[in-house]
């Protein structure tokens, strides 16, 4: 499930890297600022899900 929801953002990120001709690690370090802080608040709140969404990823 995360692999795909992976696959298709880097998808994502591409098509706008092509088409906005940015860097494609720029949009990748925002995008990754921007996941971290949400899984860091979603820690905080939900520390089960997380720490099951880790065992998936890894």
């Amino acid at each position: 499930m995360i692999e795909v929801i992976v696959g298709i953002a880097m998808s994502i990120i591409t098509q706008i890297a092509k088409k906005t001709e940015i860097d494609a690690k720029i949009i990748i370090l925002v995008l990754s600022v921007i996941f971290g802080t949400v899984f860091y608040f979603m820690k905080e709140s939900y520390p089960e899900f997380i720490d099951n969404a880790w065992k998936g990823i890894l």
